[in-house]
């Protein structure tokens, strides 16, 4: 839910407004175990499911997953503009849209 976002990212608010240095190590911290979390993650899901990586078995998944980033990023740079940023922050937007549908 919201709650997983917002409890963590209020609680580092306030570590930083407190102390800078100790708010610097809990987000190096932070940022180890979300990376060692996701790894860990992957390597359950592909073991568990290996027949995941045959192209042949699930061709629709595979193409959804290779055209989905780039569109993504088109549509996100295309609202961009439509709403008149400039190009910077458009392609800002672009690779956030892109980047949460990786």
């Amino acid at each position: 839910t919201l709650l997983i976002a917002i409890v963590p990212a209020l609680i580092g608010a306030y570590i930083r407004s407190k102390n800078e240095r100790v708010a610097r190590k809990v987000e190096i911290g932070g940022s180890t175990l979300g990376v060692l979390f996701i790894l860990a993650a992957l390597v359950i899901g592909l073991t568990d499911n290996p027949e995941l990586l045959e192209a042949s078995k699930y061709p629709n998944a595979w193409i959804a997953a290779v055209v989905f980033q780039p569109a993504g990023c088109i549509f996100g740079y295309a609202v961009a503009r439509a709403a008149r940023l400039p190009h910077p922050e458009a392609r800002a937007v672009c690779l956030e849209t892109g980047v949460q549908n990786f």
